[in-house]
């Protein structure tokens, strides 16, 4: 496939029915056809060659449609397939971490003691201490 910047390369996809298995053994080996080679053993292929229908065309680059990029260049971008990826290209602002969340309050929070409770008996004690 050669390449030419701001230019398309166009492919199609098509269908084909009812492959015999020998052929589709081949097409596991090698997803290559040879036209009329590989397709004289098909249903329906005679002399004239045999009649499929294209399902797509597109840019193979920029994975566009014929229809919507015929008469407009290629914007396929070599590097890494940027082009592909949707949304800005810059990052987005980085929220504010809410109250209580930043790491030096998580570490104090971790760092307090909890209250010591009171057992049971020291509890009475000091509500019938309060009633005398």
């Amino acid at each position: 496939m050669t390449e030419r910047p701001g230019r398309h390369t166009w492919g199609i996809a098509l269908t084909i029915e009812n492959i015999p298995p020998t052929t589709m053994r081949k097409l596991a080996n090698n997803p290559f056809l040879t036209l009329p080679d590989d397709l004289r053993n098909l249903d329906g292929f005679n002399d004239g060659g045999i009649v499929l229908e294209v399902l797509d065309a597109l840019c193979v680059r920029c994975r566009k449609s014929y229809e919507d990029v015929a008469y407009a260049p290629c914007l396929a971008d070599e590097k890494n397939g940027e082009h592909l990826r949707g949304g800005t290209r810059n990052r987005a602002a980085r929220l504010v971490a809410a109250p209580g969340q930043r790491a030096d309050e998580v570490a104090a929070r971790h760092e307090r003691k909890l209250a010591r409770r009171e057992n049971a008996a020291l509890i009475q004690a000091s509500r019938l201490s309060g009633l005398s």
